[in-house]
């Protein structure tokens, strides 16, 4: 893991943590979308907000 990036990822989350778990897991899911999915996974997920948000306020 290259400390440079934990240390990014601690700046913009605004603490000063060690950060090793949260830039590992960044890490894992940004090479895993640009290797794989190509992106698709964020719009699957803002997608599946969208619905659930809708169906919420469509049930109230």
């Amino acid at each position: 893991m290259d400390k440079r990036q934990t240390k990014r990822i601690d700046k913009v989350n605004g603490q000063y943590l060690e950060g090793i778990q949260c830039g590992m897991v960044l890490g894992l899911v940004e090479r895993w979308e640009r290797d794989n999915l190509k992106g698709n996974f964020r719009r699957w997920m803002l997608a599946s907000l969208n619905n659930a948000w809708y169906y919420f306020n469509k049930r109230n």
